[in-house]
């Protein structure tokens, strides 16, 4: 039976499903290929499963290799209808005055999908959601093998959905309001990138629940499936301070400043030191490189306080705030950690040694 596609729609399903196709140096040759069959294409590299909804023949099952077929529909003019045709051992596409003849593999060596019933978590606008993993995410430890940390904490509870992410040195959180659900998940962080890049677009509403052991989003004709780190996360909410003097800047000339006094940076000494009173000023420099001294404009200003960071944090921090919105600055003393906050996302920066900064 020949399979009809409008050729943007597939290639949008295969774009999504990409996201959970491993490369070619996958242990696993099969997981290469995108089943499709149900009236869906799926992909998965075990940790995610991604499928989305095509609309065939409900009876069709093929087996096809990813990149191949990507290929072949990522150059076909747009608006063209794409047929596909089950062969033996092979499949037989049709796009425009093109045609090719690929091989497949047999469904039956797909893996298949988890059993297990889903409760719900939550419901969130696509925007929010992608600003809520777009302020976290980074956050999360890609270099310790904490296993614990190497995800983002999903926190449903009294009508609040929290993101939190962090590595140890550093916490970024984001609060969003839901009336549906409760419960716990940390979700891998690769899984977190892969949900927030497939609901670009026009897409409205974001559902989320989990099973047992996964993570299940919906939105659209989309669903993703991705496996949680069975961990405890550290009590976030004791990383935040008590105390601390408080100023705020904007970020567009907070970033521009934390930049320039980091060029003269470098691995040994790396912090740059932050004093906040009347204006935000900043010192660093190093052997090899030089100093920096950098004053930028505090929108209100606060009692003198003196604090060395590492520039590479606040940047990753203020450089996904809104630009348009000022950032509040909570700071008590060198060995406090300092807060910056900027509606419901908050981050926390942990301090570094003062002989970080070689002056």
């Amino acid at each position: 039976m020949t399979m009809q596609f409008d050729r943007d729609t597939l290639h949008r399903a295969l774009s999504v499903v990409g996201r959970a196709v491993p490369g070619e140096r996958s242990r696993k040759p099969v997981l290469r290929n995108v089943l499709l069959q149900g009236g869906a294409l799926t992909g998965t590299d075990l940790d995610r499963r991604i499928s989305v909804d095509v609309a065939v023949p409900d009876h069709e099952t093929l087996l096809l290799p990813h990149a191949r077929l990507s290929a072949i529909v990522r150059e076909v003019p747009r608006g063209t209808q794409v047929e596909i045709a089950a062969g033996t051992k092979c499949a037989k596409i049709r796009a425009g005055r093109g045609s090719w003849t690929i091989s497949t593999e047999d469904p039956q060596e797909f893996p298949a999908a988890e059993a297990g019933e889903a409760t719900a978590m939550t419901v969130l606008p696509a925007a929010e959601l992608r600003t809520a993993i777009a302020r976290t995410v980074f956050a999360a430890d890609t270099e310790s093998g904490r296993w614990s940390l190497t995800g983002v904490l999903l926190e449903v509870a009294d009508k609040a959905v929290h993101f939190v992410a962090t590595d140890g040195r550093m916490l970024a959180s984001v609060e969003c309001e839901s009336g549906v659900g409760h419960g716990l998940a940390i979700v891998p962080a690769h899984t977190m990138t892969a949900i927030a890049a497939a609901c670009e677009g026009e897409v409205d509403v974001v559902s989320l629940s989990r099973t047992p052991s996964n993570i299940v989003v919906a939105f659209d004709r989309v669903r993703i499936t991705g496996r949680l780190l069975e961990a405890k996360f550290p009590k976030w909410r004791d990383a935040f301070p008590d105390s601390g003097v408080t100023c705020t800047a904007m970020p567009d000339p907070l970033l521009r400043a934390v930049r320039q006094a980091a060029i003269v940076t470098d691995d040994v000494s790396k912090g740059v030191r932050f004093t906040f009173g009347d204006s935000l000023r900043l010192a660093s420099a190093s052997s090899a490189r030089g100093v920096a001294a950098v004053e930028c404009e505090l929108a209100t200003t606060c009692d003198e306080v003196t604090v060395v960071l590492d520039p590479g944090f606040v940047t990753q921090v203020v450089s996904r705030l809104d630009p348009a919105q000022p950032v509040q600055i909570k700071a008590a003393n060198e060995s406090t950690a300092v807060v910056l906050r900027q509606g419901r996302t908050a981050a926390v920066i942990m301090p570094m040694d003062p002989k970080g900064v070689g002056l």
